[in-house]
């Protein structure tokens, strides 16, 4: 290799430094400066959605703390989920293992479900009537199932 191609690998090794460190700097910029946002818990967002502005503020610190115990909860719920996917893919199938595990995911749903219906009633006293029918409307939008027009699509990833 002469010196003119070592000169030459060098300067695009200084090059791609050079933009690697302005493409991460940008990135840490941007994450340092981000306002502190708090996103809606999954299960409850949907009751605010429609609301006005003011009563999503007022419910904020409230969703907030009930997001923060939905969370482990999901995360439980998931991991059960994962490892049903997981062993429906091993080679045998290990019927006790998957019956097992679905009955883990099933115990992690029903615990999920009865904490969220019981903060789904605790925001819903928080409303009066016409919110309520507001925040209300989001069921009512979903398809029925006796009915045969086409769904909205689903939001999230596919269950089993």
């Amino acid at each position: 290799m002469s010196f003119g191609n070592n000169r030459l690998l060098i300067w695009g090794l200084l090059a791609s430094i050079a933009l690697n460190l302005l493409f991460i700097g940008g990135i840490t910029s941007n994450w340092l400066n981000r306002p502190n946002v708090q996103v809606m818990p999954a299960n409850l967002g949907w009751i605010v959605r429609d609301l006005d502005e003011e009563t999503r503020q007022r419910l904020r610190p409230q969703l907030e703390q009930y997001g923060d115990r939905m969370r482990p909860m999901r995360g439980q719920m998931f991991r059960a989920q994962r490892e049903v996917n997981r062993l429906m893919t091993m080679d045998p199938l290990d019927r006790e293992a998957i019956l097992a595990a679905f009955d883990r995911l099933r115990q992690a749903n029903i615990a999920y479900q009865e904490i969220t219906h019981e903060q789904t009633i605790g925001v819903f006293q928080q409303l009066n009537a016409e919110q309520r029918q507001r925040a209300l409307r989001f069921i009512n939008e979903r398809r029925n199932p006796t009915d045969q027009r086409p769904s909205r699509p689903r939001e999230g990833p596919p269950t089993l």
